[in-house]
């Protein structure tokens, strides 16, 4: 589940990279989003640690599949869903 996400991440940095080299891009700007991505790292990096925690503790972690609901997972290891 994080895998992909991860992936698509530092494929996203690629990018950037890329295009600040082709001049697509400012440095200025780079350099913000660049800042951005590492952010969505760490919290790529928690979100696996919190499944790992939850999962390690015997929790049972249940899958919603309905169009109007989101799942948030708090750094507590608590799992809520949201209807929106």
């Amino acid at each position: 589940m994080i895998r992909p996400a991860a992936a698509s991440l530092e494929e996203v940095k690629y990018y950037l990279r890329l295009c600040r080299d082709l001049a697509y891009v400012s440095e200025s700007l780079t350099t913000t989003l660049a800042a951005q991505a590492d952010d969505v790292g760490r919290l790529l990096e928690r979100v696996r640690m919190t499944l790992a925690t939850v999962e390690g503790n015997g929790a049972q972690v249940a899958k919603r599949e309905a169009d109007d609901s989101t799942v948030a997972i708090d750094l507590n290891s608590r799992v809520r869903c949201h209807d929106q």
